[in-house]
């Protein structure tokens, strides 16, 4: 892995807490790219742990900065990650920890905030929790009206992976296609075989198909606000029986593939 090059003699490291506050200052000169994972501690169904979409979103920011590391003189830093975020609709199923719209927001526009007021321009807010979406934008809006006049040099993104230039049902379909129902729907449910499929290959330990007797609830395309106990008494939808790790290898290559040419590219930015 290429290193950020600071005359200090130690290990150079991708996590941004890793530093002193002297070779932050460094780093920030040097144009690093500062990248916030944000997860959710929730739910998945029966069959599957409650730091899912955490998990996946520490390891995608993770991998996606190793990678575009390599190709890049700026630093890219992954921050410590926001572990909780919107989840009410769980809130049903022992285990879920929700933060507030409010809270998530201010929470999210206070870290990147403190990252604009030290000197970062190129900063990402990697979401991979649906019901934090709305929280997140906002946040990231507010910050980008306060500052652009200031910082007319401020790139700041929200990415997804349902953003088209990163989802994996669109980078990967024909081969996805093999693996699941699902993915001929070409519609990622929750706790359903796309997303245990990820599991299995990220983190087998916290899976257990064997959980996975009872059918799940088919996704509705109706748009009605329901929680999740109103749709089903397992907490997960689809069917994750059908998870595979070479399709959960599949997604995350395509996932981190994408969000690294993303990486590279905002780093070459001048």
């Amino acid at each position: 892995m290429k290193t950020h090059g600071n005359n200090t003699g130690k290990t150079q490291s991708l996590y941004y807490s890793d530093y002193s506050w002297v070779e932050m200052k460094e780093l920030i000169a040097r144009d690093a790219v500062a990248v916030l994972p944000i997860g959710s501690t929730e739910q998945h169904g029966r069959h599957m742990a409650i730091c899912t979409d955490d998990h996946m979103a520490q390891r995608w920011a993770y991998d996606s900065a190793e990678r575009a590391q390599q190709q890049l003189d700026c630093p890219v830093l992954v921050l410590p990650g926001i572990h909780f975020g919107n989840a009410v609709h769980h809130m049903r199923f022992p285990g879920t920890i929700s933060l507030s719209f409010e809270t998530l927001k201010a929470l999210t526009s206070e870290v990147v905030q403190s990252l604009i007021d030290h000197g970062f321009r190129k900063i990402v807010i990697l979401n991979v929790h649906g019901g934090n979406r709305h929280a997140v934008r906002a946040a990231a809006v507010d910050i980008y009206a306060r500052n652009r006049r200031e910082q007319p040099q401020l790139h700041l993104r929200v990415a997804e992976d349902c953003d088209p230039d990163l989802n994996p049902l669109i980078h990967a379909r024909d081969a996805l296609a093999e693996h699941s129902q699902e993915a001929r729907n070409r519609s990622m449910v929750h706790g359903g075989a796309l997303e245990t499929a990820k599991m299995l290959y990220l983190k087998p330990e916290v899976v257990d198909l064997a959980k996975c007797e009872e059918k799940a609830v088919a996704p509705d395309s109706r748009q009605e606000v329901l929680f999740y106990d109103e749709k089903t008494p397992l907490g997960s939808m689809g069917d994750p029986a059908e998870a595979t790790v070479e399709a959960g290898r599949i997604m995350w290559e395509a996932l981190v593939s994408s969000f690294t040419e993303y990486l590279v590219e905002l780093g070459r930015r001048q």
